[in-house]
């Protein structure tokens, strides 16, 4: 955060985590500035208006196979910037955000600074994501896939 700081040093960091992350030494040192407010123990509803608010979900991950906050940030036509790491290339459609080298936090940092710099292409890379997770992710769909799928295992 600090050389995301240094481009733009208005940016305001939302931290939604566990209570007991909270301790995590990278975290106390980051609970430490002004531009940082943490949720702990939000509503659905609340965390759904903080990426409606967002202008990019920054999701830095060790390891991950599927992520929620991911496909409900997209869903909420938020773009993201996380970590090539499990799954995660399989969640973020081309155009919606960028995925990071894991474990370097400067390829991290020079994605969210060249994206927070691109407001254009934030929106159109929303409008991505939207309408991906509308067209994979809806329940709907979903069923209907399911349906079909347990149909032709029934014909084999």
């Amino acid at each position: 955060m600090l050389r995301i700081w240094k481009e733009h040093p208005d940016v305001c960091l939302d931290c939604v985590v566990p209570r007991a992350a909270r301790f995590n030494s990278e975290l106390t040192r980051l609970a430490m500035d002004d531009r940082v407010r943490w949720h702990t123990g939000i509503s659905a509803e609340e965390l759904r208006k903080l990426y409606q608010q967002a202008s990019l979900l920054f999701l830095p991950l060790i390891d991950a196979t599927a992520n929620n906050a991911l496909l409900e940030a997209l869903a909420c036509g938020l773009p993201v910037i996380s970590t090539e790491v499990g799954g995660t290339h399989e969640y973020l459609p081309l155009g919606a955000g960028a995925l990071c080298r894991q474990g370097d936090s400067e390829d991290h940092a020079e994605k969210v600074i060249v994206w927070l710099g691109d407001q254009i292409r934030r929106q159109e890379a929303g409008k991505i994501a939207r309408e991906w997770v509308v067209r994979h992710c809806d329940w709907s769909r979903i069923a209907e896939k399911l349906n079909e799928l347990i149909s032709h295992s029934e014909r084999i």
